[in-house]
Order: structure tokens, then C-alpha cells, then sequence
């Protein structure tokens, strides 16, 4: 079982990394212990892209309001609930690629 974490985990961090080649995408690591579907993510003034392994959405000030774009930065920068706050509150998105 423990071998079958461990590739699990392996994995997990080797598309994580695949899906950063941006350079300006931090990568998101959860500080809770739990994993995460979170996994990088690049703040601007009025904006957050959040990547996941299966893509990356934008959050704009005129896609999901400013308190959203700025909870989700604080979430971000605080290694903490990001992907919850995504999945709870459902944020409109201004962009997925």
C-alpha cells in the first residue's frame, strides 16, 4: 500500500510540475496536510489564474467580483483552501485553457 502512495504521489507532483512551465505560476501546496486540486497559481491587480491538473482558469474582478478575486489571492498566498473556496463558491471564470 505504501509503494502504491508513494507512485500515486509521484505522479501527482510530476503533472503538477508539467503544468507549471509558466514561469510567473507559483506552485500551490496545501499546508492543511490534505491534497489538493490546486495545484500553482500567478496574482495579479484585479485577477488570479489558478491552475489545476486538468487546466487553468482565470478569476477576474469582472468575472467573479472583487471579493472573490481577493479571498482567493489570500487563500493562495496562505497555502490554505484554495481549491475548497473554488469548489464551495463556485466562481464565474473570465478564461479556462
Amino acid at each position: 500500500m505504501a509503494s502504491l502512495l508513494y507512485c500515486w504521489r509521484w505522479s501527482l507532483s510530476a503533472i503538477s510540475e508539467s503544468n507549471l512551465s509558466n514561469e510567473a505560476m507559483e506552485q500551490y501546496r496545501s499546508t492543511s496536510g490534505k491534497p489538493s486540486g490546486a495545484v500553482g497559481y500567478e496574482l495579479g491587480d484585479d485577477f488570479i489564474i489558478v491552475a489545476f491538473l486538468g487546466g487553468r482558469y482565470k478569476y477576474t474582478y469582472g468575472s467573479c467580483g472583487q471579493r472573490r478575486v481577493q479571498a482567493m489571492q489570500r487563500q493562495a498566498l496562505a497555502s490554505r483552501g484554495l481549491s475548497t473556496y473554488i469548489a464551495k463558491n463556485d466562481p464565474q471564470y473570465a478564461s479556462k485553457w
